[in-house]
């Protein structure tokens, strides 16, 4: 039996809970009070507060509780937009052990580095493919790989490239901007 954290008294559904609890969150702040009921209803909702006051689970607790695992497998159901590379790979390391506890996988993804744009990192990948593969399967094999969800590499690989609307997907879903 897993125990409960004050998240619960919030509204936290019981998996997302047993997460926090795993990943050693055991009571809220401020923020996460006053945002987690409310972003779990689904409305739109801007917080602000200090840097260190818990805003990654401000958002990403009613984001990961609010997800369906068996809705659109393999697909993206969340999305979280940072400024930064060093951000996008904090909110995950804060999200992803949560995440784990729920059956929901997290992944920072960030753009282009050193005048390097989106394009020419497509353009790369499409071009060189058939390079690619061998090199990426050399360092993580195939069961390794399908262990982290990736059973086809090529497809997983060719999806970096295939362009993709941020409005479209996120048509009809809540908002929450920290």
């Amino acid at each position: 039996m897993t125990s409960s954290t004050a998240f619960a008294a919030l509204g936290v559904p019981p998996q997302v809970d047993a997460g926090l609890a795993a990943a050693g969150f055991t009571a809220p702040f401020a923020i996460q009070t006053e945002a987690i009921p409310v972003a779990l209803t689904g409305v739109d909702l801007c917080g602000r507060a200090r840097t260190g006051s818990g805003k990654t689970l401000a958002f990403g607790v009613p984001m990961l509780a609010r997800m369906d695992a068996a809705n659109a497998p393999r697909a993206p159901r969340g999305l979280v937009l940072v400024p930064t590379r060093e951000l996008a790979l904090q909110v995950a390391e804060v999200l992803a052990p949560i995440g784990a506890k729920c059956d929901r996988r997290v992944l920072a993804v960030y753009g282009a580095t050193e005048g390097l744009s989106v394009k020419v990192i497509r353009g790369l990948i499409e071009a060189h493919l058939d390079a690619l593969l061998p090199l990426v399967e050399e360092y993580l094999p195939a069961p390794m790989l399908a262990a982290a969800g990736v059973p086809d590499l090529r497809e997983a690989l060719a999806a970096v490239h295939r362009p993709v609307s941020v409005a479209a997907a996120l048509e009809g879903r809540a908002r929450l901007a920290f």
